[in-house]
């Protein structure tokens, strides 16, 4: 799962629109678009109800979204756990 696309269901979710997440992210809409349609996919169900003007979840996307933070806090606290370790020693230990 990437976890790109579970960042950007999340900002979908928060600014209720998909070209709020597009302005937000500085990607086109049609890639928002697609991404957002690559995780449905991955998933096997339809996160949000689409219409022209906003999205709403649907009982699936309501139950994803607290593991979709989780995941995207877990991601952020891994990177900054390596992250801290690069000013250490480095190199080959014999």
């Amino acid at each position: 799962m990437d976890i790109n696309n579970v960042s950007l269901f999340r900002t979908i979710a928060t600014l209720g629109t998909l070209s709020a997440a597009a302005r937000k992210l500085g990607l086109p809409a049609m890639t928002v678009s697609r991404r957002l349609a690559s995780l449905e996919d991955e998933l096997g169900v339809r996160l949000f109800h689409r219409t022209t003007r906003s999205v709403s979840l649907t009982p699936e996307g309501e139950v994803f979204l607290p593991y979709a933070s989780n995941l995207i806090e877990t991601h952020e606290a891994a990177l900054a756990a390596v992250a801290t370790g690069e000013s250490g020693l480095r190199g080959v230990l014999k």
